[in-house]
């Protein structure tokens, strides 16, 4: 027996929006640019957004070959060598280099510098961090770190 799932974003295009496509979520009622004016592409990008709701662990192995057709070294890179790039592509003598250097020195990062990219999950390191006492939220990039000359109030 085949079910009909009904979908819960539709495509919407505002044409005092300049021709826009925009999703409309017909559970909340929120609405949001798709920022394409090509009917396919926002078909595509819709289609796309009602299934993630539909199974999200299907979302991750989408993005898993996703990444590997973008990058086919993208399933072995860690946080380390992420790092370490994003510090690379920093000219030698800038103050962002340098903050980002700091950044890769804290010790709350430890946990997670060998760990895959893909292999990632919100959960699994910050739960071991508050168990040791640490705060993972506290490191993001736009914060500061202990090790910052100008710490946040």
């Amino acid at each position: 027996m085949f079910v009909a799932m009904k979908n819960r974003f539709r495509l919407v295009k505002y044409g005092s929006c300049g021709g826009m496509y925009y999703w409309h979520d017909t559970t909340t009622g929120h609405r949001a640019s798709l920022g394409t004016k090509d009917k396919n592409k926002a078909a595509e990008l819709l289609v796309a957004k009602n299934e993630s709701v539909r199974d999200p662990s299907l979302n991750l192995q989408k993005s898993r070959i996703y990444a590997m057709a973008a990058d086919p070294n993208s399933d072995s890179r860690t946080w380390r060598n992420s790092i370490a790039a994003l510090i690379a592509s920093k000219p030698r003598a800038s103050e962002n280099r340098a903050r980002l250097e700091r950044f890769s020195k804290e010790k709350a990062l430890v946990p997670i510098l060998d760990v895959k990219l893909l292999e990632t999950r919100a959960t699994d390191h910050g739960d071991s961090q508050r168990r040791r006492g640490g705060c993972p939220g506290r490191l993001g990039l736009g914060q500061s770190s202990p090790s910052s000359p100008h710490p946040r109030r």
